[in-house]
């Protein structure tokens, strides 16, 4: 029978690319399953070697993930659940000496269903991140499960519940607070191409004037009418994915900021 695959574009969602290569993830929606199918035929046509694919009850969509450096990040909450962190550390497939578990415990909003929907690395120990998030007590805070990596490859717990935007600041981060209108309008979800004085591409103009006049940012910024692809409830980074990361040469600012210079081949 005929399974169309009409979010196939959002071709963040059906793998992620970590320091020990490509894993297939395993999508939340039933109608999407198809998906990671096509993607695997893609890697085998193009040569690249897939490390692993999350089994399905776990479930991990690439939106809820982020790699800075020897971080790695994992969103649960709509549409990935711990399964598929517990099975990202089981096996090995992360490669980083940290792995953050950002729990999103009290919103769970399809409007903010994945972790780059309100959180975007834009330059070297630089993001945005929604305002109405930030702070212990925000009533759409997210919270941080911190998991060390040992000689022996296996992970433990180091820290528990911690306030995202205190997280990322302990890393070093310096955050651009991005309001609720710029979450609606996208700008969470612009692509950072990478390199100390990178470019960065967005959708929304006044959040691209926003990361622009905050003086943490050094890189350059440039606004794509993307009107066709938000329309469909999705923006520039669900659309792209990385296939290979090469480390930068860049050094981070303030210790102990962790490298966020990995360049992204999309």
């Amino acid at each position: 029978s005929f399974c169309p695959v009409p979010n196939l574009v959002f071709t963040r969602d059906q793998w992620v690319t970590t320091k020990r290569g490509i894993v297939i993830a395993s999508l939340h929606s039933m109608r999407r399953q198809h998906e990671t199918k096509v993607i695997r035929f893609v890697c085998q046509k193009l040569g690249l070697t897939v490390a692993g694919e999350i089994p399905p009850p776990a479930l991990m969509e690439g939106g809820d993930f982020f790699m800075s450096g020897n971080l790695a990040m994992l969103s649960v909450g709509l549409r990935s659940n711990s399964l598929a962190a517990d099975y990202l550390m089981a096996n090995d497939l992360l490669g980083t000496e940290k792995f953050a578990i950002v729990k999103d415990c009290f919103d769970q909003d399809q409007q903010r269903m994945h972790l780059d929907t309100i959180f975007n690395i834009v330059g070297p120990g630089v993001c945005t991140l929604l305002e109405t998030t930030m702070g212990p007590t925000a009533p759409l805070r997210r919270l941080v499960n911190e998991y060390v990596r040992a000689e022996d490859g296996s992970y433990s717990l180091a820290r528990h519940d911690v306030e995202f935007s205190q997280y990322l600041r302990d890393n070093g981060f310096k955050i651009i607070p991005l309001s609720h209108q710029n979450q609606l309008d996208y700008g969470c979800n612009g692509l950072n191409l990478g390199g100390e004085h990178g470019v960065v591409l967005a959708v929304d103009e006044m959040t691209a004037k926003k990361i622009a006049r905050s003086p943490d940012f050094q890189g350059q910024i440039r606004v794509l009418d993307f009107r066709n692809m938000t329309n469909m409830y999705g923006s520039l980074h669900c659309c792209s994915q990385v296939v290979r990361r090469r480390p930068s040469a860049c050094t981070p600012r303030v210790a102990p900021v962790v490298p966020v210079c990995d360049e992204e081949a999309v």
